[in-house]
């Protein structure tokens, strides 16, 4: 995944030592590395979101170690972690609106789930939905989450509005 903000790029990656990566793209013909996140474990980096340089949202493939993190990448030379959270299974995609982080998971009892993040030292699940399939895919506009999965019903839109 790859988020531009404030001619920075933040992309997850799967190098095991740089889940998240910083380039700084002022001059897109000189873009250099300017930090970079080191999340426990080896699981790859699958997706970001960003709220403001003080909240990067990672989100990275299951396994033993959390598949959340909420990062400040406010001083990119030195990121630092904030919260994690296991959202149980693989996390393919990830849209944080607020305080809420949408998630798409290889759950197979939850494909969707809404944490509250207004704490990262306490982030909290707020609600899930279980999908016939994996989500795979986000996005956010106008109250409507659209969640992509792997399944004939390919599109799922999800509101709380009446």
């Amino acid at each position: 995944g790859i988020i531009l903000f404030e001619n920075r790029a933040y992309i997850a990656t799967s190098v095991p030592t740089k889940e998240l990566i910083v380039i700084d793209i002022t001059n897109p013909s000189n873009a250099m590395e300017i930090g970079s996140y080191n999340a426990p474990g080896t699981q790859p980096g699958n997706s970001i979101a960003i709220f403001n340089t003080a909240r990067v949202y990672l989100v990275r493939n299951g396994g033993v170690e959390n598949e959340l993190y909420i990062l400040d990448a406010s001083v990119p030379s030195s990121i630092q972690l904030r919260g994690s959270m296991d959202v149980n299974g693989n996390v393919n995609d990830v849209v944080v609106v607020q305080n809420l982080a949408f998630v798409a998971t290889s759950d197979s009892n939850a494909e969707f789930k809404i944490f509250n993040v207004v704490n990262p030292t306490n982030i909290t699940l707020y609600g899930s939905f279980n999908f016939p399939q994996v989500g795979t895919a986000l996005a956010y506009e106008a109250n409507y989450v659209y969640m992509s999965a792997r399944s004939n019903d390919a599109l799922r839109i999800i509101t709380s509005s009446p």
